[in-house]
């Protein structure tokens, strides 16, 4: 499928957006921040027609965000900085300052499940004429836990924990080992 749409949530009516260039099944997607008022929808790796067709590409669809929370998308997608390998199947969350986006898990070409993080970062962020081209792919220093396809990723916002053990602490989580808590 090439075809894309967004919704409108004011209105509650959806509308379509340009093409994209790859037609693409079960790939990630997410939106990110980049600059002060620009943001980017992100789509990643992905089937072609047959599942065996697992792909590394990204495409993007740059939106400016203008008073009143309008939103201008360009008219058409762009290549984005290709993904790290080929990979389907696999779950993204954008961090709560939509700066950072993270893919977990998916299909791998060989067919088996990957336990990789990839996470999408840009240099400069406070930058506000920052552009895309800051922006690249890295392997994240954990894994998770067991290889997976299909999953759901959320990413939940600092909140003060409670027990006494994380009281003096300023971290709440510590990468690698979100199976802990």
């Amino acid at each position: 499928m090439d075809q894309t749409w967004s919704i409108d949530l004011k209105e509650m009516a959806w509308e379509v957006r340009p093409r994209l260039y790859k037609a693409r099944f079960k790939h990630s997607c997410g939106v990110l921040k980049v600059g002060s008022s620009e943001k980017v929808v992100v789509v990643a790796g992905g089937t072609g027609d047959r599942d065996s067709d697992i792909t590394d590409t990204v495409e993007t669809l740059h939106a400016i965000v203008v008073p009143e929370d309008n939103i201008n998308f360009d008219q058409q997608w762009r290549s984005g900085p290709k993904f790290p390998m080929p990979l389907s199947n696999s779950a993204s969350a954008v961090t709560s300052d939509e700066h950072v986006l993270y893919i977990f898990g998916g299909k791998m070409i060989s067919g088996d499940y990957s336990s990789y993080v990839f996470k999408l970062s840009c240099s400069g962020i406070c930058n506000p004429d920052l552009q895309l081209d800051h922006c690249s792919w890295s392997k994240a220093e954990y894994e998770l836990k067991t290889p997976s396809s299909l999953g759901l990723a959320l990413i939940m916002p600092r909140i003060p924990m409670v027990n006494r053990e994380f009281a003096n602490s300023t971290e709440c989580f510590s990468p690698g080992k979100f199976d802990e808590y």
